[in-house]
């Protein structure tokens, strides 16, 4: 079922926004960035999100929630890679803002996409059960994850611990969402 690799790549793609809303401070100060680098990341991911949010508005056809999709799951995994590489004592500081316009980008996106994708891989009669079930699911990705993360992030000595099973969650969410094109031929 379609909606299967949907679903995993959406709650997926929650549960890491819910964690990162929860737990980037925390891990941006590991990194070395100061309270004004920090204010200014968070001052980029509202913009980029509305940015892309009016881009698509304006846009009077969208050609694929898929395409749109993918290219969403794919911004995620970028920033997430760049926050892993990211380090506020380095040459490399730049990648954080990398990181925040991309996910902000990925927000936007996967807004839309998680609106309108039930659309396009099942029945417009089941809408109603389909946004249900990913609500749910989304729902708890949200609840459980951060949590996930905090118990790896206390218990591990590995540096960036939280990040890693973020990237890993990530690609584990786009392969989903690319199976689903595979699967319908898209």
């Amino acid at each position: 079922m379609a909606i299967v690799g949907v679903i995993l790549a959406l709650s997926s793609n929650s549960g890491i926004s819910t964690s990162l809303a929860l737990l980037l401070i925390p891990i941006l100060q590991s990194k070395g960035y100061d309270s004004s680098q920090i204010t200014l990341v968070f001052m980029i991911l509202g913009p980029s999100q509305i940015l892309v949010r009016l881009i698509l508005a304006l846009k009077k056809d969208i050609s694929s929630n898929f395409n749109l999709g993918v290219l969403a799951l794919l911004l995620q995994m970028v920033s997430l890679v760049a926050l892993f590489y990211s380090d506020g004592h380095s040459s490399l500081s730049w990648l954080i803002y990398v990181f925040s316009i991309s996910n902000g980008l990925t927000g936007g996106l996967t807004l839309i996409v998680g609106s309108l994708i039930t659309t396009e891989v099942a029945e417009l009669k089941h809408y109603g059960l389909i946004q249900g079930i990913l609500k749910t699911s989304t729902t708890l990705a949200r609840s459980s994850l951060p949590y996930v993360l905090s118990v790896v992030s206390s218990l591990s000595d590995i540096k960036n611990s939280s990040t890693k099973v973020l990237i890993i969650i990530s690609i584990i969410s786009f392969f989903s969402f690319i199976s689903v094109i595979r699967k319908n031929k898209l």
